[in-house]
């Protein structure tokens, strides 16, 4: 799966360049209202957690981190039209 995502980003664009250009866009449409970057950062965080438990020897067998739910919606939450 490592192998096939890394062969997806073959235009010098990361998939954390994705995910910060498509919330500017959202905020843009008036969809979304913050601070993107820090949004992406918070997702992106969560899932390198995710990724790093699963890798390292020793950590928990688990490959999704119970927090993904609840950073997502403090994300959308956070930075969502009122």
């Amino acid at each position: 799966m490592l192998a096939r995502f890394g062969e997806l980003a073959g235009d010098g664009e990361t998939w954390r360049d994705r995910l910060v250009r498509y919330l500017r866009e959202e905020k843009e449409l008036g969809r979304l209202d913050g601070d993107v970057d820090a949004a992406a950062a918070m997702l992106v965080g969560v899932c390198h957690e995710s990724v790093l438990t699963a890798l390292l020897p020793h950590g928990p067998r688990v490959t999704t981190s119970p927090a993904v739910k609840a950073v997502v919606k403090t994300v959308l939450e956070g930075i969502a039209v009122r």
